[in-house]
């Protein structure tokens, strides 16, 4: 609906934590922000986080990738 009144490029955010949903918001929108679901791995794994992360941001690029 935002999009309706400004050219201003709109992303959503707020509790995105998969793949699936990150894909399902950045088909309404121009981008998904998924920060807090990177806090929550960083919080969960700890020294581990880089790598959950790591492979959780390259299953949301595949499933952007798959909106083309």
């Amino acid at each position: 609906a935002a999009k309706k009144y400004t050219d201003i490029p709109c992303a959503v955010g707020f509790g995105i934590s998969s793949p699936e949903q990150a894909a399902a918001m950045a088909a309404v929108s121009d981008g998904a922000i998924i920060g807090s679901a990177i806090v929550k791995m960083c919080a969960a794994y700890g020294d581990g986080a880089p790598e959950k992360i790591g492979k959780f941001a390259a299953a949301v690029k595949a499933a952007l990738r798959e909106l083309k």
